[in-house]
Formats: C-alpha cells, structure tokens, sequence
C-alpha cells in the first residue's frame, strides 16, 4: 500500500502486508506524495507507481519504482501524459498498460 489521502493531503507512506502473519508494516515512503494514482507488480518483482494527483491539486507524470530487495523508492520515466484515477497493468512482454483517468497537460 502506497501513498494515498489523509483527510486532505495527499501522503507518501508505504506499507507492506505480511500475509502469513497478516499484519502491516512500514516501509520506505513514496519519493512523491500523490493520490488516485496506479501501481503494478512488475515481471522482476517490483512494483511501479505512477501519476495521481499532488498536493497543489496538479495532475502527475512522475513515476517510481519501489525495490523490495532494497526497500527503496527510484525514479522511473515519467508517463507521457499525467494522468489521475487511471489503470495499470503489465503484460506478458513485462510492458506496461496505462489507460483512463483525467488527463493533465
């Protein structure tokens, strides 16, 4: 769980569920606050973040990628067009679908 909305701000903390134990715990936070945005579990194990909103009310084009191995948050290429309340999906070539949402500029 990554990011998300805390009454009206948005947030950059992360958290990983242990499913044996089910429980929570924190990990690295996201390198950018941001809300109604998309992640997906990556062919390697990783997992991208990207788009959402900011703060200042501003439609996201920045991308991270979160390394389990390191428990670390890395910029990723930015989307080509920001995006908010957007899908994500990847497919079997390890690409990345990114469809719907509100478009920014």
């Amino acid at each position: 769980m990554a990011g998300g909305w805390s009454g009206t701000t948005a947030i950059a903390t992360a958290d990983l569920l242990d499913p044996d134990a089910r429980t929570w715990a924190p990990t690295a936070p996201l390198l950018t606050p941001r809300i109604f945005h998309a992640a997906t579990r990556l062919s390697d194990g990783r997992v991208l973040v990207m788009g959402g909103w900011d703060n200042n009310g501003d439609i996201l084009s920045s991308a991270e990628i979160y390394d389990p191995a390191n428990a670390a948050w890395l910029p990723a290429a930015p989307l080509q067009n920001a995006r908010a309340g957007h899908a994500a999906l990847t497919l079997p070539d390890g690409r990345v679908l990114v469809v719907g949402g509100c478009f920014g500029s």
